[in-house]
């Protein structure tokens, strides 16, 4: 078995265990919201995970409490949402009033 399949059944292995331990603990899991993203260089695109019958989507970047994380891990997909609202912010505390700027952000 090569380093690369064991990780991968090691993986999946603690991901069961994580499934059956909220069972355990009365905590409910949604597998319709749940996303997988991958921050290691892998030669071979992975199997999807699955949680109570779903594939799990696995995503390049994510939005996790405010701060968008990428797969790389450095900060260009924060950086540019932040950029963005900034200008989305600017442009609605012009003269032109907030009434224009409700429903953006």
């Amino acid at each position: 078995m090569t380093l690369q399949l064991l990780v991968d059944s090691k993986y999946r292995e603690q991901t069961q265990y994580f499934v059956d331990w909220c069972q355990q603990n009365r905590l409910q899991t949604n597998a319709r919201k749940t996303k997988e993203q991958l921050v290691e260089a892998q030669t071979l695109p992975p199997t999807p995970v699955n949680i109570q019958g779903m594939d799990i989507e696995t995503v390049d970047s994510n939005n996790y409490l405010g701060v968008h994380l990428n797969n790389k891990l450095d900060w260009t997909d924060n950086i540019t949402a932040m950029y963005t609202k900034a200008r989305v912010d600017s442009t609605c505390s012009g003269d032109s009033g907030l009434s224009e700027c409700k429903g953006r952000s």
